[in-house]
Order: structure tokens, then C-alpha cells, then sequence
């Protein structure tokens, strides 16, 4: 028996990017609109990014819980599957945070990781590079299981690799 499958669109996230502090081009928001938009769709978890010139007094990790709640972003419905880059350029300050199913799957160490590969390009001010990173790198960390496959280990780094070939040959 044949069958087709289709992807779903989500039926509950149809914004990815809130550039309220303006760094991006009308350009470049769209290309990564779309981009977070067709990662989103793959991996049924809205890719989230926003950017800020401040919180209002309230620490970032208070801006995002209020985010969610007032916003309820989440692919699969109000406040679900949800991977969200939060920066605040007034206080220099950045929060990568998932939740629901993102929370389990981009856990500290997978978005620690993230951080880190995206800071250069934050500091930089290419905020689209460092937010195109972003949503590519947790899109690929939602393909794995907790506990499973993790690119970023050094046992897939090319100097493990041929350390451990070495050793055996």
C-alpha cells in the first residue's frame, strides 16, 4: 500500500524572527524568516530568534518565561516545541533556551555548545551569520536524541580520528 507524506505546516507559529531592536535588513529577516520557517516545519519546534535594546528592568531569562507565555510560541500548538535565541543588545546579554520538546532535546551542553560557536559572530555584530548558526545547529541537535550522536564530540574530530587509526594500524 503507497502512501505520501506530507509535512504539515504549522498551524501555530507563523512569526520566527522579532527584530524589535533593528540589526537585521528587511533582507536578511526575511531570508531567515523562511529559513526558520522550512527548519521549523522539519523538526516541528518553532526556531525562534528576538532581539531587544532592553528588558524593561526584567533580567533576560524573566523577558523570555514572559515571552512565552504572552506570545505562546510552539510549532505544534500555544507554548510548545519552542528553540529560542533571545539577545539584549542594551546589556550585552544572550539566552538560548528550548521548550517542551526542545528542552529535553537542546539541553545545557547542546546549547552551551551553540553559544559558544555563535559568540564570535555576536561580538562581531554579524548577527545574521550568528543567527542563520543558530537555527541550523539546533535544528541539528533536534535530529538527535538526548544522549545520542553529538557532532560537536571529540571522538568525531578528525584528530581522534586518526589518533585512533594510528593506534590500531
Amino acid at each position: 500500500v503507497g502512501g505520501i507524506v506530507v509535512q504539515a505546516q504549522s498551524t501555530n507559529q507563523t512569526q520566527y524572527i522579532y527584530d524589535y531592536a533593528d540589526v537585521l535588513t528587511v533582507e536578511e529577516e526575511e531570508e531567515l524568516e523562511d529559513y526558520a520557517s522550512t527548519l521549523s516545519e522539519e523538526r516541528n519546534t518553532a526556531f525562534i530568534i528576538i532581539t531587544v535594546n532592553g528588558t524593561d528592568g526584567r533580567s533576560i531569562e524573566q523577558y523570555r518565561d514572559d515571552f512565552y507565555k504572552e506570545q505562546a510560541p510552539g510549532y505544534d500548538k500555544p507554548r510548545g516545541n519552542t528553540a529560542m535565541l533571545i539577545i539584549d543588545l542594551q546589556e550585552r546579554d544572550v539566552n538560548l533556551s528550548g521548550f517542551e520538546l526542545a528542552e529535553e532535546y537542546l539541553d545545557y551542553g547542546r546549547l552551551e555548545t551553540i553559544r559558544e560557536n555563535i559568540t564570535p559572530d555576536l561580538t562581531d555584530g554579524y548577527y545574521y551569520s550568528a543567527f542563520s548558526s543558530f537555527l541550523s545547529e539546533a535544528h541539528e541537535y533536534m535530529g538527535y536524541a538526548p544522549g545520542e550522536f553529538n557532532p560537536n564530540s571529540f571522538f568525531f574530530q578528525w584528530w581522534f580520528q586518526l589518533a585512533v587509526s594510528l593506534f590500531v594500524a
